[in-house]
């Protein structure tokens, strides 16, 4: 068979067997490679979408079956997002602990579609096979312990108690009764007697076939196969759109546990407090600075500073408390906690009480004003923060206000972009023109709880 004929059985064998898979097939891009000491592996660098690359050399030599294993095996490297966000240090171990949780035990049914095989299916590098499990702590448990950072770390934790204990495990094993084990033993008894069933022609070819379809499923070459793994937000975004959109029954055979994983790899989490945070983040200073200094008459070859004009990079926020919006102590303090989380070491936060009257800025929150700004009456004008700013001839880069938005308010023109409106817990509606510019106290609280701040 040619290459896209193999491709197009893998292919198929992958929709009976495994048909989850072929869901996500349409988000990578197929590319030959030259390396000989990559097969296939997973690049999710230079293309908008992730790449499957294979070696025509290995592919030539391999079957269908071994090549649709390889594929699934990729593919969920990707839905685990193994090949990005969480890349670990050494390679070698990165590797071999990816591959125990993406070679799940259901790719054996991929096996069933070709006689040859079929013996195979217990020698995939997973927890199961006895070669990879000699490679695990005693206490290891699938369950709780098949994820890519604990296998990481047990796999080096081991490598380093084998070295320590290398020194007395040559030792050649001896039987109770004194005498060498020979190997004779009856399981090695049973292999021999079934293999004398076949022709000495045939055992020769089976054994060479065996051999040759074991080293095409073997994942071997870790630094070569890792090397291409970077962070690709457009791929993994797609990704994770594929796997929101997929329900129980579609991923068929996949076993459990691990379409949890995926899952739990893929959810949504959602910043309640995004906006804030990008209110803030933009909220810079557009002054400049001078960069020309005094030459240092004692260090003259020191001054490293071109004469010229910068970015002050400093910007100022000033956070105003309602007085009449219901806003207790503990919720200005939720506030402050959750705007200190986007607040830079540049960056001046003052606050001020408001009412009727607003009243002078100053750095630090204060519980109670220092004086009355209610006049008795009236209601709650925002516009009075406005008045206070152009009488006191105040400048800010943003204005954070808390407020129950029980009041009209016209869009104040030069500040209209400076607000932002945090509404207490007895918020109504905020006014149109600041809609995108606005989050609750149940924003907040559920973006603390996300941060454990709370």
């Amino acid at each position: 068979m040619t290459i896209d004929e193999k491709f197009k059985v893998a292919l198929s064998d992958i929709q009976i067997g495994c048909r989850a898979y072929m869901r996500f097939w349409g988000l990578f891009e197929k590319k030959p490679i030259d390396n000989p000491e990559v097969k296939m592996r997973v690049n999710m660098q230079d293309s908008i979408h992730a790449i499957i690359e294979y070696n025509p050399t290995w592919v030539e030599q391999t079957n269908p079956e071994i090549l649709a294993v390889r594929i699934c095996i990729e593919i969920t490297r990707v839905l685990l997002h193994h090949t990005s966000t969480r890349k670990l240090e050494d390679s070698k171990y990165t590797y071999l602990a990816s591959n125990i949780v993406c070679c799940d035990p259901a790719l054996n049914t991929l096996f069933a579609f070709n006689v040859a095989t079929i013996a195979l299916s217990k020698t995939l590098p997973n927890d199961l096979n006895p070669a990879i499990r000699a490679q695990l702590p005693d206490y290891y448990d699938h369950s709780k312990h098949c994820v890519l950072e604990i296998l990481y770390k047990m796999l080096q934790e081991k490598q380093q108690d084998n070295q320590s204990g290398s020194g007395s495990g040559n030792q050649s094993q001896n039987k109770k009764d004194g005498t060498q084990d020979s190997g004779n033993d009856s399981s090695n008894q049973k292999k021999q007697k079934n293999n004398t069933e076949l022709s000495p022609k045939q055992q020769k070819e089976q054994e060479e076939q065996n051999s040759q379809l074991q080293q095409s499923l073997s994942t071997e070459n870790s630094q070569q196969q890792i090397e291409k793994w970077g962070e690709n937000s457009i791929a993994e975004s797609e990704v994770k759109r594929t796997v929101r959109s997929m329900r129980p029954d579609d991923w068929g055979m996949t076993r459990g546990d691990l379409v949890d994983r995926i899952i739990a790899a893929n959810a949504q989490i959602i910043d309640t407090a995004r906006p804030l945070k990008e209110f803030i983040a933009t909220a810079h200073s557009a002054k400049m600075r001078s960069t020309l200094t005094r030459p240092n008459r004692f260090f003259p070859d020191q001054i490293g500073i071109i004469p010229g004009r910068k970015h002050s990079q400093r910007h100022k926020i000033c956070l105003f408390g309602d007085k009449s919006g219901s806003m207790g102590e503990h919720d200005l303090m939720l506030v402050a906690t959750c705007i200190n989380q986007y607040i830079k070491a540049d960056c001046v936060v003052e606050f001020a009480w408001w009412d009727i009257k607003c009243e002078k800025p100053k750095p630090g929150l204060r519980m109670q004003p220092e004086f009355n700004v209610s006049e008795g009456g009236g209601g709650t004008n925002p516009g009075c923060i406005i008045t206070m700013l152009k009488e006191e001839k105040l400048d800010y880069d943003g204005l954070i206000i808390l407020t129950d938005c029980k009041f009209g308010w016209a869009r104040p023109k030069g500040y209209d972009n400076k607000i932002f409106i945090i509404g207490t817990p007895t918020c109504t509606k905020p006014p149109e023109w600041c809609e995108n510019r606005f989050m609750t106290m149940k924003d907040v609280e559920l973006s603390l709880a996300a941060k454990n701040l709370v």
